[in-house]
């Protein structure tokens, strides 16, 4: 009776160490993965967020603490005036202007960003980020594709490359049901 207790003990022991190992080996596989995304995916959170506006007005990650969606428009690079995308963020901004932050972000330095959205005739703040090379790592930015993103709590929608007017009206959707 006491070797069948043992064995099923050594049973039961070796299933929930191999479960045990099972579950940390998938857990560190899918970080290494989603780390090696070329952009955020859905759900998560942006901890690093330190930017420098074309005024000199800085902002942190603290502005995601805040009741408002926010969208976050990142320009390709290295060409920022040829961004497709411009038409469509404009006119999100200005239908969502009351709603939501928006926030555009030009992965270059504040004189280009300058320089920039004095030609550009935006109706969006411009950004830079204060240390573009840790941006584009907390960001996984590694393509040069412009970046839409809708972000409450946490990224609810991420686009990465030209938009269609179809996508552009299903983003001020969900940014109004978000508010």
């Amino acid at each position: 009776m006491k070797n069948k207790t043992f064995t099923a003990t050594l049973l039961i022991v070796s299933i929930v160490v191999i479960a045990g190992f099972t579950a940390f080996k998938l857990a560190y596989t899918n970080k290494r993965i989603k780390n090696s995304l070329p952009y955020l995916t859905q759900g998560e959170k942006i901890k690093y967020f330190d930017l420098i506006s074309v005024d000199d007005e800085r902002i942190d990650s603290s502005i995601f603490e805040s009741n408002r969606p926010q969208l976050i428009f990142i320009f390709s690079r290295p060409c920022s005036p040829c961004n497709k995308n411009i038409i469509y963020w404009k006119k999100m901004a200005e239908i969502l202007k009351d709603k939501v932050y928006v926030y555009g972000i030009i992965l270059d330095d504040v004189n280009e960003a300058f320089s920039f959205s004095k030609n550009a005739r935006l109706n969006f703040n411009i950004y830079a980020p204060e240390n573009l090379n840790e941006f584009i790592k907390k960001l996984r930015i590694k393509l040069n594709f412009s970046q839409t993103i809708v972000y409450y709590k946490n990224v609810k929608f991420v686009k990465l490359g030209d938009m269609e007017s179809e996508e552009a009206v299903n983003i001020i959707k969900l940014a109004k049901g978000l508010v």
